[in-house]
């Protein structure tokens, strides 16, 4: 299985968040815990005080939900020394979710529970109308529901201004009426896609350049469709390479991610070798050694011309 790039993660994190209504408001008081077996790490309660919680949804069978389980991880690193405590919550039984966490071992290294018959799915996942896996929900040191949403949507940043007391919810409810503007955008991209029109789905592609230049992770999934789509009338790779390279131009070659994208669409336009050179520097910046293996696996590919 070929790696999973920026674009494909947040194609489907796209599709997971796409603005369901819900009754229960973001701000208002976070439900309790209701957990049948603490699978991994000391149980806690939410508590006030000076402690911020991630209570995040997954499940073994989760495909996703393997990509988010390192950035949880990395995420509970960064932030132990700052009272933040990481719980992810699988409504599965305890026979299942233990052999799979002690099998991720250090990669899954935050608290894991099993919820007591779906009650604590209730009190988030049911009360703000998420229907998708995995969504984590940040609860702030007055125990309000700050945030919800993808893991590898946004997760990081707004964790950062809860914890510094800076995060803004007007702000951030401008931000989500952009995302929902990009979720549009790149949604009626796929549908176009899928029913073969070629030409809506140049334009949106051109739109998302044009709107949103800056989008970096937007310009990724909009550039990885143009490169994978099992309809090949629907693959540009001269055009995806354009929207790449502004990805490039606002912090994209830092990003292992974006930098695959780049050099799938640098070989898919005919240029193997600079694609080589752009692989082998996503393969340095690969975060870890599962990720760096199947970047490499694409190397040589590209090093043998397929």
């Amino acid at each position: 299985m070929r790696y999973l790039s920026t674009a494909t993660v947040l194609a489907l994190a796209f599709m997971l968040v796409a603005a369901p209504s819900y009754a229960a408001k973001l701000g208002e008081p976070a439900a309790k815990l209701d957990i049948a077996e603490w699978i991994k790490g000391d149980p806690v309660e939410l508590a006030k005080g000076d402690t911020t919680y991630v209570v995040e949804f997954w499940a073994t069978w989760c495909g996703p939900c393997l990509q988010s389980i390192p950035h949880l991880t990395e995420l509970q690193e960064q932030f132990k020394d700052q009272n933040v405590v990481f719980i992810g919550v699988s409504d599965e039984d305890a026979a299942t979710v233990k052999p799979f966490v002690a099998e991720q071992g250090d990669k899954m290294d935050y608290r894991v529970v099993v919820d007591n018959d779906r009650k604590t799915y209730a009190g988030y996942m049911e009360a703000y109308g998420q229907n998708g896996i995995p969504s984590a929900f940040i609860v702030d040191k007055n125990l309000n529901v700050a945030w919800v949403g993808h893991p590898l949507d946004g997760l990081d940043k707004v964790l950062a201004e809860v914890v510094a007391g800076t995060f803004d919810p007007a702000a951030h409810e401008e931000q989500k009426m952009v995302r929902e503007r990009q979720v549009a955008l790149v949604n009626g991209m796929i549908n176009a896609a899928q029913e073969g029109d070629i030409d809506a789905v140049n334009d949106a592609a051109e739109k998302a350049l044009a709107e949103y230049p800056k989008e970096k992770d937007l310009l990724g999934a909009v550039a990885w469709l143009l490169l994978d789509h099992p309809n090949e009338k629907i693959r540009n790779p001269e055009l995806s390479l354009k929207v790449i390279s502004a990805a490039l131009k606002v912090g994209g070659d830092k990003d292992p991610m974006v930098l695959d994208t780049y050099a799938r669409a640098l070989f898919d336009s005919g240029d193997a070798a600079k694609a080589v050179v752009e692989q082998q520097k996503a393969i340095e910046l690969a975060p870890n050694d599962e990720i760096r293996a199947q970047l490499t696996q694409t190397l040589e590919q590209y090093q043998g011309g397929n």
